[in-house]
């Protein structure tokens, strides 16, 4: 490795901006996957990246659906309401989460009314 890795203090402070040691933090590895490069060309990729450290960690989350929830876990969804039962011959728009009536209600309807984008 022709850099070494920067350490959590130095990510944070290049982050915040508060004082760069040496160099920026380097990402690379989250966004060049070498498998992804035809074979002749993997090995060179891998070469590449091993000339540099890893500075961040990533740590994937399960981001919510909107409506679709995993079959272990149906409540986890941002609307958690079963709003698509059967839309044969509709739109994904044919059905709504929140009612003219409840737009109304919320005051919503008031807020577009004064808002004007033209």
């Amino acid at each position: 490795m022709e850099y070494q890795a920067l350490t959590r203090n130095d990510v944070i402070a290049a982050v915040e901006r508060t004082g760069l040691k040496s160099r920026i933090p380097v990402n690379i590895h989250f966004w060049v996957h070498p498998e992804t490069f035809n074979p002749e060309d993997e090995a060179k990729v891998r070469a590449i990246l091993s000339k540099y450290p890893e500075d961040v960690q990533i740590i994937e989350i399960a981001v919510p659906d909107a409506i679709t929830a995993p079959d272990d876990d149906p409540s986890y969804r941002w609307i958690n309401k079963t709003i698509y039962d059967d839309l044969s011959g509709h739109g994904l728009d044919s059905k709504t989460f929140i009612t003219a009536r409840q737009t109304h209600e919320c005051g919503f309807a008031r807020f577009l009314k004064r808002v004007s984008f033209f």
